[in-house]
């Protein structure tokens, strides 16, 4: 926010995979903005790999051994997944 408040783009381009700013710089500053996403901040793959249960880099193993702390991590997963698709979603063209 600080650099678009001392220079405000026309153009807005994104290759870090942060989809949160996508929103502030297209409604709040009107940039145009795209995207190039190669790591997504989360994926369907890590998703599977926490309701899976499976211990993993994104999946401590007392996460996985635990049914409650598994659901509640795959539900703030899907809660997540679901903000950063809609934040994803102000840009004006992406690459993936």
């Amino acid at each position: 926010v600080d650099a678009l408040l001392r220079f405000n783009p026309e153009v807005f381009i994104d290759t870090m995979g942060c989809a949160f700013t996508f929103p502030v710089a297209r409604y709040v500053f009107g940039c145009f903005v795209g995207c190039y996403v190669h790591y997504p901040t989360i994926s369907t793959d890590m998703l599977s790999l926490v309701e899976r249960r499976e211990a993993s880099y994104n999946n401590r193993g007392f996460i996985s051994r635990s049914l409650l702390l598994t659901q509640a991590k795959a539900a703030y997963y899907r809660l997540f997944a679901r903000l950063y698709g809609s934040a994803g979603r102000s840009a004006h063209a992406a690459m993936c």
